[in-house]
Formats: C-alpha cells, sequence, structure tokens
C-alpha cells in the first residue's frame, strides 16, 4: 500500500461495495490475517473458477473463490518478479 492509498481505496479496488468500503474508519489500518494454504488446496472449476480453500488464525475453514482474470493475477504474483 502506497502512503496516499486508504484501506478503503484498497478495498474499492478489490471488489468491494462502496458500503463496505465505506465501513472503514479514516486513518485504519488493515491488518494481516494470518491464513493457511497448503498444498493442493486449490480447485479447478468447469467454468474456469479457482477456488482456493483457507483456513484461518484458529484454524476455521473458508475458501476464496476466483474467477479468471483474478486466478491468473494471483498466479503471477505468486511466481514473484522473475517468473520462476
Amino acid at each position: 500500500m502506497t502512503d496516499k492509498t486508504t484501506p478503503a481505496e484498497l478495498l474499492r479496488r478489490d471488489g468491494a461495495t462502496a458500503d463496505e468500503a465505506a465501513a472503514i474508519p479514516p486513518g485504519a489500518e488493515l491488518q494481516p490475517i494470518p491464513l493457511r494454504w497448503g498444498l493442493n488446496d486449490t480447485m479447478w472449476g468447469d467454468d474456469d473458477t479457482v477456488t482456493v480453500l483457507l483456513s484461518g488464525p484458529d484454524g476455521e475453514p473458508y475458501w476464496l473463490e476466483l474467477d479468471v482474470e483474478r486466478a491468473v493475477v494471483l498466479r503471477a504474483d505468486l511466481a514473484g518478479p522473475d517468473g520462476s
């Protein structure tokens, strides 16, 4: 996050509704949530969606569904700048 990017702007960029973004108080800091994500914790849908199976800090299960475009971005981000 750049110095000029607010948490609400990040949420809007990532697809949050205006109401969700507005619920973030001014000056708030987004804290990273510790997640566990293991190998083979990804499901591929027939419609090219990707579902990543996660667990939170207390082991509670949840998932993140990505459309094709976001899955491509995630794959590129995980590969790093050299693409390896």
